[in-house]
């Protein structure tokens, strides 16, 4: 048993213990958060990458025709 001095002086530091306590609990608790959301977030942005993968439309070609026509050569008096 503590006598009454020692009991006295040990009561203002209980606090800061019990404050570190908390303060370490508030990290853990914040620490998995992040890890949690990090998580998440990473399967979400791979759904989404794997699904515009997987669901590439085919391409259409042109509904007009276009005709690409070659220059003409030039003259042999020219060159």
């Amino acid at each position: 048993m503590l006598c009454p001095m020692a009991q006295r002086h040990q009561a203002p530091f209980v606090g800061f213990f019990e404050r570190d306590a908390l303060r370490q609990d508030r990290r853990r608790g914040r620490r998995r958060t992040v890890i949690v959301s990090l998580a998440i977030h990473g399967v979400v942005l791979g759904a989404l990458v794997g699904y515009s993968v997987w669901h590439v439309d085919e391409l259409w070609g042109p509904s007009v025709k276009v005709k690409v026509f070659a220059p003409a050569a030039a003259p042999a008096e020219a060159r």
